[in-house]
């Protein structure tokens, strides 16, 4: 039997979607589809990893022995009472993932910060807390939300709100770096925050771009 559809069997007996798979496995959706399709072969640390995973020696994953392609209800007897709960403690561990649970710090911490600002400062501390810690917010819903790429996000998440916030209280423009007038002793900090600015846009651009680029690749 072909590797492609021992992995494809192999993943339907268990009951994984290939997200799930994907996952666990460190890789892409489209990866999976390839692997089963025949469309590549995955590499041996990958092999690897699905032996463990599918509790099968990497000898029958790659030459494809069909009683570990038949669904576990028909080759594997039925698990025993106490083993049963087990599996649905697995099953809710792995939907609370520490993403999640950074991610609902992040918010909460925002949170805590907004209703400080209500009772302890005026409105104009509150507005002021709750836009300066907008990013903080922004990163818990990051958390939640995304599976990858969590840092990068959460990157953008800082580096945007920060220069609309830099913009509109010190008046700093990207484009003054081109500009003459800033380097002087005057407009020293001025020349530096532009800088700082314009510097972690390019990386986060040039981040954004090579994470994107190996991901097509894949």
């Amino acid at each position: 039997m072909p590797l492609g559809e021992n992995i494809f069997n192999l993943r339907l007996a268990r009951g994984m979607s290939q997200e799930e798979l994907a996952e666990l496995l460190g890789v892409s959706r489209q990866s999976i589809s390839k692997w089963e399709t025949g469309a590549s072969v995955p590499e041996l640390d990958k092999l690897i990893k699905m032996s463990e995973l599918f509790e099968i020696s990497i000898d029958n994953l790659v030459k494809g022995d069909e009683t570990y392609s038949k669904p576990q209800s028909q080759t594997e007897a039925v698990p025993e009472p106490e083993q049963i709960p087990q599996k649905s403690t697995d099953t809710a561990v792995r939907q609370l993932q520490p993403r999640h649970i950074v991610g609902i710090i992040f918010i909460a911490v925002y949170l805590v910060a907004v209703i400080f600002g209500l009772f302890l400062l005026n409105a104009g501390g509150l507005l002021v807390a709750a836009v300066f810690l907008s990013p903080v917010l922004l990163w818990g819903i990051i958390c939640l939300i995304f599976k990858k790429r969590i840092v990068l996000w959460c990157g953008w998440a800082f580096c945007v709100p920060a220069i609309i916030y830099l913009r509109i209280t010190t008046g700093i423009r990207l484009h003054w770096i081109f500009s003459s007038d800033i380097y002087t002793p005057r407009l020293a900090s001025h020349a530096i925050i532009a800088w700082a600015m314009v510097v972690a846009l390019v990386l986060l651009i040039v981040f954004t771009v090579l994470s994107f680029w190996k991901f097509k690749k894949k």
